[in-house]
């Protein structure tokens, strides 16, 4: 999304996408890349009308699995907002606008983990429970599921400790943190393969929740950092 000087205006081309709320809100906030005639300004964070003209709504989100409240594509064209409604935080202020990057991108490490995390030990104690049974007796499948899972959540719950205490220093934190996803990620890729061996034929064609589960624990793959700045950054995976 790009935010282009037009004297005292700036004016917003772009979308954002999937915006949750897309059709309750009354502001929005953007990242927009901003541009001064021929001057790359940098990014800044623009506060929008949500009712303003140029800003329209269509359908993004078509799958079915943990579909956001009114998840829509946010369309800008030509929205036009005053200069104190755009905020530069490089500018604002100074080198601590880096480290609040840092910083807010290891909380939100650490809590979409958690959550997916809950995700998968919600999967596996039903499993554990007898919920859904598997008919061969001898299957261990589920125990070491759930062992395997319950030791995510010990390391999220250190790590977010640490995080908490500001004991270590942002950038180390994150690197930990970008190394601890991709070894959940590993733990539940494992859980999404091998939960239909903890379950007979009749329960699989019987209920459509185990399957709903196997896909939501897969979409931690997709939020943000990208699997291309996980890498730049140093984290594990690519």
């Amino acid at each position: 999304m790009t935010a282009t000087r037009d004297g005292e205006y700036w004016v917003l081309d772009g979308i954002k996408r999937p915006c949750s709320l897309s059709r309750s809100m009354d502001l929005m906030t953007a990242s927009v890349w901003m541009v001064d005639g021929r001057q790359e300004v940098g990014y800044g964070v623009a506060l929008v009308d949500a009712h303003a003209s140029g800003v329209s709504r269509q359908p993004a989100w078509y799958n079915t699995v943990l579909a956001g409240a009114e998840s829509d594509a946010v369309i800008l064209k030509g929205v036009r907002i005053r200069g104190y409604e755009i905020l530069r935080p490089e500018a604002a202020l100074g080198s601590e606008s880096a480290v609040l990057q840092v910083v807010g991108m290891n909380w939100f490490l650490v809590m979409i983990t958690a959550a997916y995390v809950g995700m998968a030990c919600q999967l596996v104690s039903e499993l554990v429970a007898g919920k859904y049974a598997n008919d061969r007796p001898a299957n261990h499948t589920p125990g070491r599921l759930a062992a395997s899972v319950r030791g995510c959540g010990v390391l999220i719950e250190s790590l977010a400790a640490e995080l908490d205490s500001a004991s270590v220093e942002p950038a180390h934190m994150q690197q930990r943190l970008l190394d601890a996803r991709a070894a959940v990620e590993s733990v539940l890729k494992v859980l999404g393969a091998e939960t239909p061996d903890c379950m007979n034929g009749a329960q699989f064609i019987g209920t459509s929740r185990l399957s709903y589960l196997r896909e939501a624990i897969s979409g931690l793959t997709f939020h943000p950092p990208s699997r291309d700045e996980r890498f730049v950054s140093g984290g594990m995976e690519i």
